[in-house]
């Protein structure tokens, strides 16, 4: 019986801080380095397995900042670089909590609407559309082509979108 083959692509980045002339190249630099091939390998699709040495975990450490797979697969996957890089910085940690407080009102049996997100990867669009059902089958839609957080990508959009569901929330009223 044949065993398995796992191929892994292999990569290997020079640190600018070896070898230079004159000796002034930092971590800093080699941060940059790294992080500038591991951000093509990202965008191209490609899982990361990096594998770190001595200096070389300094390196790592530093240029990883914000290339999680769940950062940019799940939450900016349509921003260009600077909006993810911006969005990025912006994260902050939540209290579980949220998840076991009670809700104690539920206005969207109100005026019922769901704006879906197409490209959602977060909360993926079968989801969303099961959602969407307990609300009923008159209950206006909205869909938008975006990811979980449209306002970044699309804000002129999101705005139409939302003036739009509002007319349509008053004239239920």
């Amino acid at each position: 019986m044949s065993k398995p083959t796992i191929v892994f692509e292999t990569e290997a980045v020079a640190h600018p801080s070896v070898g230079a002339e004159p000796p002034n190249k930092g971590l800093e630099d080699d941060t940059a380095a790294l992080r500038s091939t591991l951000e093509r390998l990202s965008d191209d699709g490609k899982n990361i397995f990096l594998v770190m040495h001595s200096y070389g975990g300094l390196v790592g450490k530093n240029a990883l900042k914000g290339l999680g797979c769940k950062q940019r697969i799940v939450y900016y996957h349509d921003l260009d670089d600077e909006a993810h890089k911006s969005a990025i910085t912006r994260l902050k940690h939540q209290s579980a909590r949220i998840f076991t407080d009670e809700v104690t009102y539920e206005p969207w049996y109100e005026i019922p609407m769901y704006f879906f997100c197409e490209a959602n990867k977060a909360l993926l669009l079968p989801i969303q559309q099961q959602m969407a059902q307990t609300l009923g089958k008159d209950a206006p839609t909205f869909k938008s082509v975006e990811s979980h957080l449209p306002f970044l990508s699309q804000a002129l959009e999101i705005v139409q979108s939302l003036e739009y569901a509002a007319k349509v929330g008053q004239s239920k009223k």
